[in-house]
């Protein structure tokens, strides 16, 4: 089992983020065991640690796709991924303190995992032939996987912070 971390860019307008996401998976030629672990643009990890710590919860689990707690999502999507009380929160030191005060996790199930920061088994993304290019990629990929959330890794996501969640110029131009 190996991990792969992937941040493909689509410059087409509209984006093709989809099509970008599947053209990454596919370059790496990955096995049917391994894990792709998907970071939008605007989202990082802040501890040097917690890419390890996500890695060694995901070599233990049976989910298919798995989410990390964040910030900033739409969410409609999926609100058992955000920390409400840093969703307005700009100073990034409390970011990285909130990420230093998790000393353990858990998988929690939900519905779907937002992209921001997902993390797929090859063989599923082989399953259901990739992800789309509609605004709900996301959404349209986890529906129907055996899907968590894992409390113990928190990734910092810039999400619409400047122009609002309603902006989708990001998506369209």
């Amino acid at each position: 089992m190996k991990f792969h971390y992937i941040s493909p860019y689509s410059s087409d307008s509209p984006p093709k983020i989809g099509d970008a996401i599947n053209k990454a998976v596919r370059r790496i030629d990955p096995h049917n065991d391994d894990w792709i672990i998907h970071l939008d643009q605007d989202a990082c990890f802040l501890l040097p640690k917690d890419k390890a710590k996500f890695e060694q919860a995901l070599s233990e689990c049976d989910y298919q796709v798995v989410g990390t707690l964040t910030n900033r999502l739409n969410p409609v999507i999926c609100k058992e991924q955000v920390v409400p009380s840093l969703y307005n929160e700009y100073d990034v030191r409390k970011h990285v303190e909130y990420a230093s005060s998790i000393q353990s996790g858990e998988f929690k199930d939900c519905h779907v995992v937002a992209l921001a920061c997902m993390a797929f088994k090859a063989s599923y993304w082989r399953f259901t032939d990739g992800f789309d290019n509609t605004p709900q990629l996301d959404i349209n990929f986890s529906r129907g996987a055996k899907t968590a959330i894992y409390t113990g890794v928190y990734v910092f996501h810039v999400y619409r912070m400047l122009n609002g969640v309603k902006d989708i110029t990001h998506l369209i131009k």
